[in-house]
């Protein structure tokens, strides 16, 4: 993928503000429900906004932060239904593409009543994809946090 790294993760900051006001009524609902959310930010080039909405459930939320920048907030998953469902998201625009350099970078952070704590993980955890060129996996921050710590 040819990206400035850098460039990327200002881009990804300066959406801290967006990605509050986004899960809020989930970070609500878990708060007052106890019902757990996932939420997934990643950077990909290829992944169009039809096609997310395409392969997540009615009940999940999608927002462009910017041009290869997005979030979901997967509702009512644990962190490993959470992965299975982007799964079938990710590799089936890989598979789209099978032969092609199709590439994505994601972070999946699961419920936190704490907005700051849950967005900082996100972030730390796609700085560590780009950083150690983890693309076209799902991290999350049992797999690299004591890495990353």
């Amino acid at each position: 993928m040819d990206f400035k790294q850098n460039e990327i993760v200002d881009e990804l900051h300066s959406q801290r503000e967006n990605i509050q006001k986004f899960i809020e009524p989930f970070l609500s609902r878990w708060t007052r429900y106890s019902l757990p959310f996932c939420m997934v930010v990643f950077y990909s080039k290829d992944m169009s906004e039809e096609h997310c909405k395409q392969h997540i459930r009615q009940t999940d939320s999608y927002i462009k932060l910017e041009k290869n920048l997005a979030c979901i907030a997967l509702e009512g998953l644990d962190t490993n239904t959470a992965i299975s469902l982007l799964e079938q998201l990710f590799y089936a625009k890989e598979n789209q593409y099978k032969n092609s350099n199709k590439e994505f970078y994601a972070s999946l952070v699961c419920s936190s009543q704490d907005k700051e704590e849950l967005i900082n993980k996100s972030f730390m955890i796609l700085e560590y994809a780009f950083e150690y060129k983890r693309k076209n996996e799902i991290l999350d921050f049992g797999i690299i946090g004591n890495k990353i710590i």
